[in-house]
């Protein structure tokens, strides 16, 4: 994960978008389990894209990682939040 275990990141991430959250685990094999998940995803989708924006402004070093380049995609999908979303109504009522 991009900032599990890597103060320095944190370190660029909490002054840009003056928030700590941060994504919760994901469950591949328990998709049912990721609802809180994709919540918190919904939730954090704005601060996200708002590093990834400073990153991409050279106001913040980049990563360089495949976990940040898995995060710029992610947040250059206009229906991230939409498929998110759609994964959180099918699965919070089974």
């Amino acid at each position: 994960m991009l900032w599990n275990d890597v103060p320095a990141r944190r370190d660029d991430y909490e002054p840009v978008t003056k928030q700590n959250l941060y994504p919760l685990p994901f469950c591949a094999h328990r998709w049912v389990e990721n609802v809180k998940v994709c919540e918190h995803k919904m939730e954090i989708y704005p601060y996200v894209k708002q590093y990834v924006e400073s990153v991409k402004k050279k106001e913040s070093k980049d990563p360089g990682t495949k976990s940040f380049s898995t995060v710029r995609e992610w947040s250059k999908d206009k229906f991230a939040r939409t498929k998110l979303a759609f994964i959180v109504s099918v699965a919070k009522p089974v």
